[in-house]
C-alpha cells in the first residue's frame, strides 16, 4: 500500500511534455515565441493551401490594434534596438545564479564563490570555506556545514560555462563529463581514465580512438573566451512610458496578432489529433506568459518609480517578493524576468536589472540597502579619505560597519569599490 502511494505521489510531481513546453516558454523572448508560432502556423495548413495561405498568417502578424493605439499616445517608437557589451565570467555566473531558487544565505555563499573565480574559471586557492562559515553565521545566524558550501560550489560548476570553479584541472574535465550527452557507462569509464592520467597511471597513447575522440571535447580552459564583445539585435518585450506623469506599461506585442491567435483557434477545427493538442497548448503557454510578463513588469517598474524618475536609487526587492505580490511561484517570475527587455522613453534595458537585492546587514532591525546606495556609501567615504592614509578595504569595511551599521566582508567591499571604478589603495596612490 505504501508503494502504491509512493508510485502515485511521484507520478503526480512529473512534469508532462505539455507542461514542459509551456513552462519554457515563459523564459523565450518575443523574437523566439514568434518563432515557434510559425512553426505551429507551418504544420496547420496543409500543402496544397500552404503557399496561398501562410502568407495571410505572416501578414497579421503585424497588425495589431495595441500597436495602432500605442502609436497615437506616445512620442517614440517600438523598435528593434542594438545592445553591446561585455560581460565577465562573473557577470556571466552572477546572472544565473541570480535565477536560481536559493535562499539568502545560500545566495551569499555563491556570490562569494563566484567572486573567488578567476579569469580562466579555476578557484581561488585562498579561498577558505570556514570564513564562509563565519560570515553566513555572522550575517544571518545560520549554522552551515562544509558540505553546504560544497553543494552551492557543485551547482556553480555546473553552470555555463560548465566546469568553471574547479579546484583542479580534473575536476573541471569530470564535471564537463557528466554534462556530455553520451551513456553513464561511457561517463564513468571516461571519469576512470581522467583520474588514472592526472595521477600518472595513464597516458593518451593508450587510450582508444572513441576516448580520445571524447577527450577533445572537453575545454581545459572553461574561462577561456568569456568577456568578448558580442552585439545582439532585440525587441523590447515590455514597454514602459508615462501619461500625466504616472508610469504605464504595456507589452509590446507586436511580432504577435490577436487576430491570428483566432485565426490558429479557428483552424484546429480541420487539423489532427496532435496537432490541435500542440497547437491549443502553446496559446494556453503564450496567454499565461503575457498574462506574468505584465504582472511582474508593472510591479518592477511601480516600485522602481522614483528610480526610474532620476530621483532615487533601485529599491530592494527580491523574486519571492513579486511572487507573492502577484500570486505566483519564484520560480515563474524567474523565468518571466530572464532574457527579457524594457523599453524606456529614452533606451531599453534588461527588466533584470529592476531587481535589487539586499545587502547583508548586520541587524534585523537595520534598514535595507541596495548595492548601488553601497556603492555611493564607499564613493562617499572615499571622497573623504586622507590623500596621505588611504584607506584600505579592510579599513572601508569597519567604516561601514561603524557608521552604518553594514556588517560585510572585505571581499564584498572590494567587489563593490571594483563596480564604482574605483582602484585600490596601492593605485589611488598614483593618481
Amino acid at each position: 500500500m505504501k508503494h502504491s502511494l509512493k508510485q502515485i505521489q511521484k507520478q503526480s510531481l512529473a512534469l508532462t511534455p505539455t507542461l514542459q513546453n509551456q513552462i519554457k516558454l515563459l523564459s523565450l523572448t518575443g523574437e523566439e515565441v514568434r518563432s515557434q508560432l510559425f512553426k505551429i502556423v507551418d504544420q496547420l495548413i496543409s500543402k496544397e493551401d500552404r503557399d496561398k495561405t501562410f502568407h495571410f498568417f505572416k501578414d497579421i502578424v503585424l497588425i495589431d490594434k495595441y500597436n495602432q493605439s500605442f502609436n497615437k499616445s506616445t512620442n517614440y517608437p517600438k523598435k528593434e534596438f542594438e545592445i553591446t557589451h561585455e560581460e565577465s565570467l562573473k557577470e556571466l555566473l552572477l546572472n544565473q545564479l541570480s535565477q536560481a531558487n536559493l535562499k539568502e544565505h545560500e545566495y551569499l555563499i555563491g556570490e562569494y564563490l563566484i567572486d573567488s573565480i578567476q579569469e580562466n574559471g579555476r578557484l581561488d586557492n585562498e579561498i577558505d570555506f570556514e570564513d564562509i562559515k563565519s560570515m553566513v553565521k555572522n550575517t544571518f545566524g545560520v549554522a552551515i556545514e562544509l558540505t553546504d558550501i560544497e553543494k552551492i560550489l557543485i551547482r556553480i560548476q555546473n553552470m555555463e560555462p560548465i566546469g568553471c570553479g574547479y579546484r583542479s584541472i580534473t575536476e573541471s574535465l569530470i564535471i564537463q563529463v557528466h554534462n556530455l550527452d553520451i551513456s553513464l557507462s561511457k561517463k564513468d569509464n571516461l571519469e576512470k581514465i581522467l583520474i588514472k592520467i592526472a595521477n600518472g597511471k595513464l597516458k593518451l597513447e593508450h587510450l582508444t580512438s572513441e576516448e580520445k575522440r571524447l577527450i577533445r571535447h572537453l575545454n581545459f580552459n572553461p574561462g577561456n573566451g568569456i568577456g568578448r564583445t558580442d552585439k545582439h539585435y532585440l525587441t523590447p518585450d515590455v514597454i514602459a512610458f508615462k501619461i500625466k506623469g504616472v508610469w504605464e506599461v504595456s507589452l509590446n506585442d507586436s511580432y504577435i496578432s490577436e487576430t491570428l491567435i483566432k485565426r490558429i483557434k479557428t483552424t484546429l477545427n480541420k487539423s489532427s489529433l496532435e496537432i490541435k493538442q500542440e497547437a491549443k497548448s502553446f496559446i494556453k503557454g503564450f496567454e499565461r506568459r503575457q498574462q506574468t510578463l505584465l504582472l511582474v513588469s508593472k510591479h518592477l517598474v511601480v516600485k522602481q518609480r522614483k528610480f526610474l524618475n532620476g530621483k532615487g536609487n533601485l529599491v530592494p526587492i527580491t523574486l519571492s517578493q513579486i511572487a507573492k505580490s502577484i500570486n505566483s511561484s519564484e520560480s515563474t517570475v524567474s523565468r518571466i524576468v530572464s532574457s527579457k527587455y524594457l523599453q524606456l522613453p529614452k533606451n531599453s534595458i534588461p527588466l533584470s536589472n529592476l531587481l535589487e537585492r539586499n545587502v547583508n546587514r548586520s541587524s534585523e532591525k537595520e534598514k535595507d540597502i541596495s548595492p548601488s546606495q553601497l556603492t555611493q556609501l564607499i564613493k562617499n567615504i572615499l571622497n573623504w579619505e586622507d590623500k596621505s592614509q588611504l584607506l584600505s578595504d579592510e579599513k572601508i569595511r569597519l567604516l561601514l560597519e561603524k557608521k552604518y551599521a553594514i556588517n560585510i566582508s572585505r571581499r564584498t567591499v572590494c567587489k563593490y569599490r571594483i563596480l564604482a571604478n574605483i582602484g585600490s589603495s596601492g593605485e589611488r596612490i598614483s593618481i
